[in-house]
């Protein structure tokens, strides 16, 4: 054999095994490559084409082949059509808007409500119902307005000077302010001539400073009872006794007003504080027979003590009557006296008169007394509405 064609050939066969899906994965220890021979093919270099499957259809060479998804991209959701977009800022817009409001009142009282009221807004390039717009009240609270709404309101529950601040900002970010202030006062003073009283003692309150433009105050004694007063400086009487519902008043109580002017009501403001102390004494009254009772001449007045030992005396009530023969007389209203033979006269005829007590002392003028058996009763109310026990005097009138 030519040893000159051994070498090649082998590696030829052995290439080709490799072609044909031999399961060689190295040649013989004893196999060398061979350098390719100058004007010749290198025969280890040809690579036989496989041959085609049958039964596998040919490629379309018209057909696009698609890449597989890399599995480390991010697939961007679809846009929802319902979103808004935000307009994107000019970067050479740098002109703030510009905007104004009014306030209703400068001065209003606590517990009023100030009325703002909006004014144009302009912009060199955000519309106006676009600029966004919001309001400080100055007192710790704030408020969105919105462009198409004229008119907000706020109360004050606290006296001071506040600044009222509405920012105007445009879609570029740039913001202007506008400011008004507001002074919130309490109206009137108040004074009480005790606070300390009994059940049923009457007092006063005065109302002064009252402000121009007052057009009426409701007061509210605190019991139940409401009163609604002028506008103006005044003095006014009251007593504590029961409360509304009918139960009888003990301990504190507070009264308060609500002053009231075109701008409304003001708070509910706290005039004082009355301590009502009840009475559970009873007072006492005595009637005096005079020395030489049977003589008309000496009772020409009536006369007694009358004594209490809590809230006081407030007054006496004397009834006078006689029998003269067998006619039954009361001592009447005017003064006179009256006969009396039905209960009607009796019950329109015999009737009190109030005396008042001076020292401890009550009296009562009689006119026209005459002879017979003369009758004077007597009760003393103290302050608190106690009516003490009667005290009665007996007198047979022989002499004039």
């Amino acid at each position: 054999m030519n040893s000159r064609l051994t070498r090649p050939l082998l590696a030829f066969a052995i290439s080709g095994a490799l072609v044909a899906g031999g399961s060689l994965v190295g040649g013989p220890a004893s196999a060398e490559p061979v350098a390719p021979q100058p004007g010749s093919t290198d025969a280890a270099s040809v690579q036989d084409e496989p041959t085609p499957d049958p039964t596998v259809p040919a490629p379309d060479p018209t057909d696009t082949v698609e890449p597989a998804p890399d599995p480390t991209d991010t697939v961007e959701p679809a846009p929802d059509p319902t979103d808004t977009v935000e307009p994107v800022p000019d970067p050479a817009d740098t002109a703030a808007p510009v905007g104004k409001f009014a306030l209703n009142s400068r001065a209003l009282w606590i517990g009023q409500s100030v009325s703002l009221t909006q004014g144009a807004v302009t912009d060199d390039t955000t519309p106006a119902e676009q600029v966004t717009r919001t309001a400080t009240w100055g007192d710790g609270t704030s408020t969105t307005l919105a462009a198409d709404t004229a008119q907000y309101t706020h109360k004050y529950t606290a006296n001071g000077k506040f600044t009222v601040t509405v920012t105007y900002q445009d879609a570029a970010g740039n913001s202007s302010k506008a400011t008004s202030t507001v002074t919130i006062t309490t109206p009137g003073k108040f004074k009480f001539s005790k606070t300390t009283v009994w059940a049923h003692e009457p007092f006063s309150v005065t109302f002064s400073n009252v402000p121009n433009g007052t057009t009426k105050i409701v007061f509210d004694q605190g019991d139940g009872w409401v009163e609604t007063l002028t506008g103006k400086n005044q003095s006014a009487w009251l007593y504590y006794y029961t409360r509304k519902n009918g139960s009888y008043i003990k301990g504190s109580v507070t009264s308060r007003a609500t002053f009231y002017n075109k701008y409304g009501a003001s708070s509910a403001i706290v005039v004082g504080k009355v301590t009502v102390k009840q009475d559970g004494w009873k007072p006492t009254t005595t009637v005096k027979k005079p020395k030489n009772s049977n003589r008309i001449k000496s009772w020409k007045y009536a006369t007694g003590t009358a004594k209490d030992k809590g809230s006081g005396v407030y007054r006496v009530a004397v009834f006078a009557s006689r029998l003269t023969g067998s006619k039954f007389y009361c001592y009447s209203s005017n003064n006179t006296w009256k006969l009396v033979k039905t209960d009607a006269q009796a019950e329109k005829y015999c009737v009190a008169h109030y005396v008042k007590a001076k020292k401890g002392k009550w009296s009562l003028r009689l006119k026209g007394v005459a002879k017979g058996t003369l009758w004077v009763d007597a009760s003393t109310q103290d302050v608190s509405s106690n009516w003490g026990k009667f005290a009665t005097v007996k007198a047979k009138i022989t002499r004039s």
